[in-house]
């Protein structure tokens, strides 16, 4: 047995992040906008389909870029804890071990950063996760910063100190 995957020459969101902040202020907001509107996009299909996906762990390392013509496509990996796959894995082990109850466990499972806070008290898996690591992941890539935490307070303030429009 074995597996085939497609090459992404392009890295992660991650690496790319790192590129980020030394491009010139108007091109990396560009960019930004179009990369969230493919990612926003792909992930709307997913919570659309009749049985629908919610990622759970979207963040930067998992966001492969891949680079076609003028443009960047963005392949979204890493579904190993998405609500399907979190169903299902109750399932199996709850067969061969009733008594055990891993609804909270596999609920639990994220990465805090990007985590939303319905998720981090370990409730049903909704699309909001998904969108709020999308917030997140839009911060972090306007600041050209990986390790921005989520937005508060005067987050605005902080666009303009770096310089981006208050559009």
């Amino acid at each position: 047995p074995w597996l085939a995957y497609e090459y992404i020459d392009g890295g992660d969101l991650s690496g790319f992040l790192g590129k980020l902040g030394s491009m010139p202020i108007d091109r990396r907001g560009t960019l930004v906008l179009q990369i969230m509107r493919q990612l926003a996009g792909v992930i709307g299909r997913f919570h659309q389909l009749p049985q629908p996906i919610i990622h759970r762990d979207l963040k930067p390392a998992n966001i492969l870029l891949k680079k076609k013509e003028n443009r960047w496509i963005l392949r979204i990996t890493d579904f190993g804890i998405s609500h399907i796959s979190a169903q299902q894995g109750i399932r199996q082990a709850t067969i061969s071990t009733p008594s055990v109850n891993l609804g909270q466990t596999y609920r639990g499972a994220h990465t805090p950063l990007y985590a939303s806070p319905q998720q981090k008290r370990g409730l049903q898996p909704d699309p909001r996760d998904d969108i709020h690591a999308i917030g997140i992941i839009t911060y972090q890539l306007l600041l050209g910063d990986i390790a921005a935490e989520r937005p508060a307070g005067k987050w605005r303030k902080k666009l303009v100190e770096h310089q981006l429009s208050a559009e």
